[in-house]
C-alpha cells in the first residue's frame, strides 16, 4: 500500500485520468435508454431486442425476415383475430432466425404460426459462410449481430476460429463508452440547451421510430426513409436482372430454422414476396422458390404461401429492393386482405 501511495504522488495525472475513465464508464451503465441516443440502425435493433427479452406482451403471429419483408404490417388483434408481430430486421444475414425465435421463446408463450418471409436472397451462398474466413460479410451483418444477442447467447451460435473471431468484437463492445460512440461523437457538436433537455437530432429521430414500430405491431417500410434519385429503380432492377442470372443457394439456414420449428412443434409459413418485374424468373430466384416449395413438401410443419401478384412494376420500388410509398400501400393491401387471412386458416387448420 505504502509503495502504491509512492507511486501515486510520482504520477498524479495517469492515475486521475484512470479514475475517471473508470467513472465514466460505470456512470454509462446507470443511464436508463442510452440506445436511444445511438444511431438509428443501432437503437432499432435494441428496440426489437427488447421487446423479445421482455414478456409485456405475447403474439399469435410471429413474422421473421428480413428488409424487404420489414414493410409487412402487423396486426394488434383481438378477440377474433390473431395478432400479429413483424419481427424482422435488415442486413443480419441468413443465420440469426433460429436464435431469435429462440429467444423470444424463453419469455414467451408459443405463438400459434411463425412466418419464414426472409427473401432468398439471405441465402446467397457466399453470404453463408464463416465470418472468420469472410470479414467482409461480418462487417455487413456485425452492427445487427453484436446489439441482438449477448456474448453468452453467441457462445452457442459460433466455435472454433470463427468464435474467437466474434469474442474480440464483443470484448470491445462490452465497454459502453465503446458500444455507444456514436452517441458521444453526437452530443460533441449539439448546442447547450439541447443537452439540457437530453433530446438531440438523433433521440427525436429514435423516439418517432419506436413510436412508429409500436403503431403498426413491429412494421416500417424502409422506402419511406431512403432518398432514391429518379430512374433509380430501373437502373438497379437491370443490374440485379444480370446478377440474378447465377448464383448458388445454401438452403442450410432455412432448413435449421425448420427444424428447430418442427422441435418445438411449431407450423411455419414459407412466405414469398413480390419483387420487381423479370427478377422472379431469373435462374436464381426460381431455385430460390424451387427451394421454398420442396421444404413445404419435406416437412409437415411448411406451408408455402405467395401473394397473387408476384411482379411488381420498377416503379413500386426506391431503388429495386425496398418497396416505395405506393408499392409498401399495394403490398399491405394484398397482405392483410389475403395473405393474413390465409394464415389464420393455417392456425385453424392445426387446431
Amino acid at each position: 500500500m505504502h509503495s502504491f501511495i509512492s507511486y501515486f504522488k510520482k504520477s498524479p495525472a495517469f492515475y486521475l485520468a484512470i479514475t475517471l475513465v473508470v467513472v465514466f464508464e460505470v456512470s454509462l451503465h446507470f443511464i436508463p435508454k442510452l440506445y436511444y441516443y445511438d444511431g438509428t440502425g443501432s437503437f432499432f435493433v435494441y428496440l426489437k431486442r427488447e421487446l423479445v427479452e421482455t414478456s409485456n406482451e405475447d403474439f399469435d403471429i410471429l413474422l421473421l425476415g428480413d428488409s424487404r419483408s420489414l414493410s409487412l404490417m402487423g396486426v394488434k388483434g383481438d378477440e377474433n383475430h390473431p395478432s400479429l408481430y413483424n419481427l424482422s430486421l435488415p442486413a443480419a444475414g441468413p443465420w440469426y432466425y433460429k436464435y431469435l425465435l429462440k429467444k423470444y421463446l424463453k419469455v414467451h408463450k408459443k405463438p400459434k404460426l411463425i412466418v419464414w418471409s426472409a427473401d432468398s436472397y439471405v441465402l446467397k451462398k457466399e453470404k453463408t459462410g464463416k465470418f472468420n474466413l469472410n470479414p467482409e460479410i461480418w462487417n455487413e451483418f456485425k452492427h445487427r449481430l453484436l446489439n441482438l444477442f449477448s456474448y453468452s447467447e453467441t457462445l452457442e451460435q459460433y466455435e472454433g476460429r470463427e468464435l474467437f473471431f466474434i469474442s474480440k468484437e464483443y470484448l470491445a463492445l462490452s465497454l459502453y463508452s465503446v458500444r455507444y460512440r456514436q452517441v458521444f461523437e453526437s452530443f460533441i457538436g449539439a448546442r447547450l440547451n439541447t443537452l439540457m433537455s437530453g433530446e438531440s437530432a438523433m433521440y427525436i429521430r429514435n423516439k418517432t421510430v419506436a413510436n412508429l414500430v409500436q403503431k403498426t405491431n413491429g412494421q416500417i417500410n424502409l422506402g419511406d426513409f431512403f432518398f432514391a434519385p429518379e430512374g433509380t429503380s430501373e437502373t438497379e432492377t437491370k443490374r440485379y436482372l444480370e446478377l440474378y442470372k447465377e448464383g448458388e443457394i445454401n438452403p442450410e439456414p432455412l432448413e435449421q430454422f425448420i427444424e428447430f420449428c418442427k422441435e418445438n412443434e411449431l407450423h411455419v409459413v414459407e412466405l414469398n414476396l413480390p419483387k420487381a418485374e423479370g427478377i422472379n424468373s431469373t435462374p436464381y430466384y426460381t431455385k430460390g422458390k424451387q427451394i421454398m416449395t420442396e421444404m413445404s413438401k419435406k416437412y409437415d410443419n411448411v406451408t408455402y404461401v405467395e401473394f397473387d401478384t408476384m411482379d411488381y412494376p420498377v416503379s413500386y420500388f426506391g431503388e429495386s429492393i425496398h418497396y416505395s410509398t405506393s408499392g409498401a400501400e399495394v403490398l399491405n393491401k394484398e397482405f392483410l386482405e389475403k395473405i393474413y387471412p390465409r394464415l389464420v386458416e393455417e392456425i385453424n387448420a392445426k387446431k
